[in-house]
């Protein structure tokens, strides 16, 4: 793998403030002068606001923080209908407009230069992380991107992998897709039957649909469920992991019988819920693990993003900041992460030697 740069850059992190507090953003050692603030995760568009430092907001770039000053324009997260909620207490089935509760409004976006040298980058979580899980890498999709083909990506999934609440393409998917272009790909096609609400139960089906309904044969497919599986309605803990992993090795099945090629299957886990979400079972980690370890049987990859919002949290970033919708969407950032964890997978397949092909091609045996 390439050596990391002396210094590197963070992309649109998403940050809530509340009041005058200091709110962690997600590195610390941050180059002077280089943090910008707006309000939109495109920092370089026509309608996007840039707030002031120094009116709007102050930095402490050595230790990685900023705070709202007096009279900023930056929203205050104080004024979200959320603020001091109890875990469990929040019922959208009982809220008439969600709108106050929506994180959009009081989301801000920044961008910094900052030493990796006394971080823990997304690199050494992503590599940590991967060495505790399985050891399986897109090896044929990294082959078909060296070769140039063209390839056709399916999308699987629930309102996550729908691209819900991210902004235009700023979905994982396509983030993934525009990588896999930058890499060599001639093109990549994307055919997404996610639907949202759904849970494991309907991954067969969507597969049918990737099969069917679409009539193409895919060179990727992620699947993505575990949101909506992990939800308690009423007295029901959620799907149980030995179920839920039946309907995932259901879904891979079809996929073999309807392939006529040989796709690369890449497992996503899902990103936890808001504690304060009513519907929250808090049964995302067992969820996690369950598909970490038919990921291993399989010999598939995993992008395990459940581990690594659970790492931004124990950086000090908030639910509010990774969950747009408060509850259950990630937002623009949160699909960002959701990127890099496949594009980790791919970096490595891609860089990956010889003998770490021998490595795997001996463990898949």
């Amino acid at each position: 793998m390439p050596m990391e740069s002396k210094t590197q850059s963070q992309q649109k992190e998403a940050v809530v403030m509340e009041g005058e507090a200091w709110s962690k953003l997600r590195f610390g050692g941050i180059e002077e002068g280089s943090l910008i603030l707006c309000d939109r995760s495109c920092p370089d568009a026509p309608d996007t606001l840039r707030y002031r430092e120094g009116n709007d907001f102050e930095v402490d770039y050595q230790k990685g923080r900023i705070r709202r000053l007096p009279g900023s324009t930056i929203p205050d997260f104080r004024e979200n209908s959320s603020f001091g909620a109890e875990p469990r207490s929040v019922n959208l089935e009982k809220i008439a407009d969600f709108g106050p509760w929506h994180c959009q409004k009081y989301t801000v976006y920044a961008f910094y230069v900052f030493d990796p040298s006394g971080n823990e980058t997304y690199g050494d979580v992503i590599r940590r992380i991967s060495r505790d899980g399985p050891v399986a890498l897109p090896l044929g999709l990294a082959a078909g991107i060296r070769k140039k083909k063209p390839l056709i990506y399916g999308v699987i999934g629930d309102s996550i992998s729908t691209g819900c609440e991210a902004s235009e393409g700023n979905d994982y998917f396509s983030l993934f897709a525009d990588y896999m272009k930058a890499l060599g790909a001639a093109e990549v096609k994307i055919y997404n039957t996610a639907v949202g609400g759904t849970t494991s139960q309907d991954a067969a089906a969507a597969v049918e649909r990737l099969y069917g309904e679409q009539a193409v044969q895919p060179d990727l497919i992620t699947v993505g469920y575990g949101m909506n599986d992990m939800c308690s309605l009423g007295n029901d803990p959620g799907t149980d992991p030995e179920e839920y992993i039946s309907r995932i090795r259901q879904a891979l099945e079809r996929i073999r019988s309807l392939a006529v090629n040989d796709p690369e299957v890449i497992l996503i886990t899902s990103m936890p819920a808001n504690p304060i979400w009513n519907y929250t079972s808090g049964g995302s980690t067992a969820l996690a693990e369950a598909l970490r370890r038919f990921a291993v049987q399989e010999r598939l990859p995993l992008a395990d993003v459940n581990r690594l919002f659970h790492s931004e949290l124990e950086h000090g970033k908030q639910y509010q900041e990774l969950i747009i919708s408060l509850i259950n969407h990630p937002g623009d950032y949160g699909h960002h992460l959701y990127f890099l964890m496949l594009k980790e997978l791919l970096d490595r397949a891609v860089w990956s030697d010889l003998n770490q092909k021998h490595i795997y091609k001996e463990e898949k045996e």
